[in-house]
Formats: C-alpha cells, structure tokens, sequence
C-alpha cells in the first residue's frame, strides 16, 4: 500500500471472518461511528505507521478458507446465487477484509477531505493450498491392553534372574530317581509280557 502525502499515521488491520462484497473498495464515512472502537477490531493483526516515516507499507495475508475444493470450483455471480446460501457463498470465497484507515490531527481546514491510496497485490510464490482430510481411524486407549514398559536390554536382567530362580526350585536329584524308577517300570512291564507272550 503506497500512502498519500499527507501528515498522519495510518493502520492497516485483516479481519478473516468478513464475508466477501463483490470484490469492491468500500468507503466508510468516519462521522457514522460512535468512536474508534467501531472502525478498529481488537484481537486481530494490526499494525500502524506513520507517513513521515515511511509511505509504504507490505503486509500478507494467509490463505485460508474453512471448505474444499474451492479452487476447483467455478465461481457464480452474487446476483445468480440464491439468498438461502448467499452468506455461506461469500464466506467461501473470502479471505476476509482489510480495513486501511488514516488518523490526522489538525483544524479541519488543514485535513485533506480526500485521501487517495495506491494498492498493489499479487499471490505469494511460496503459496500451496492444501486440504485438512481429518485424522486417520483411532480406536480408545480402554481397547489396548496395558503392558510394563522397560528401557532396551534392562529386561534382560529381569528375564535372567527368572531363569535362576526356576532352576533353584527345581530338584535335579529327586528328578532323577523319577526316571530311573520309570524305567524300571517300564523293564518290568516289558520283561511281563514277553514272558506270557512265549507261555
């Protein structure tokens, strides 16, 4: 924005929520508001400087629109569009509004009943619309079976020390006269039967 030649500070403020009007300029006469509240919105970027400084101001303002496709969409004169989905139209379209105003001290025949501002524009060249397509499938974390975390290799320790106390119960000894006295049995049983076999 290329200021006027005139002593005063101007502000620059982006309002996003505004819906689009024609893609016109709008002047709005200062002496319809109450006060400085009504032209200036708090909680939204704002900035302020003064033409004896500099008359140039460069500002951006983010891509972004709340639907889909909107790129791909052809865009329909606000006169063809029904009044039902008039609003929801000019919300889809728009990047919201930029108020420019200029604060000037002075008697009132000093302040310039005219002010002209020079307007330049172009799309950023790091600009790349993408699309939001949600979240991935979750399931709730009642549904994951809860587990003991451990850092790597420290369950080594753990699993090791099990092993020992597993061998330490086990009684080797009385394990083995089990299976001497199975086989035994065994022989025995063998040594029956092939006896009744050759009677």
């Amino acid at each position: 924005i290329l200021f006027p030649d005139n002593q005063g500070t101007f502000f620059v403020q982006h309002i996003p929520c505004r819906p689009t009007n024609n893609h016109t300029l709008t002047y709005v006469d200062p002496s319809s508001h109450r006060d400085l509240d009504d032209c200036i919105n708090h909680s939204y970027a704002i900035t302020v400087q003064a033409q004896h400084i500099n008359n140039v101001l460069s500002f951006e303002v983010p891509y972004y629109v709340p639907y889909d496709s909107i790129l791909l969409q052809k865009n329909i004169p606000f006169e063809k569009a029904t009044k039902k989905h008039l609003l929801d139209y000019q919300l889809a379209m728009s990047l919201g509004e930029i108020r420019v105003g200029l604060f000037q001290n002075g008697r009132t025949g000093q302040i310039e009943d005219q002010n002209y501002f020079q307007i330049a524009y172009s799309l950023g060249d790091d600009s790349r619309p993408s699309v939001f397509q949600g979240f991935p499938p979750v399931i709730l974390t009642q549904e994951v079976p809860s587990f003991k975390a451990v850092h790597q290799m420290l369950g080594v320790f753990s699993s090791g020390k099990k092993v020992l106390e597993n061998l330490e119960s086990l009684d080797l000894n009385n394990t083995t006269q089990k299976v001497d006295e199975t086989l035994q049995s065994v022989k025995s049983t063998s040594e029956a039967i092939q006896g009744a076999v050759e009677d």
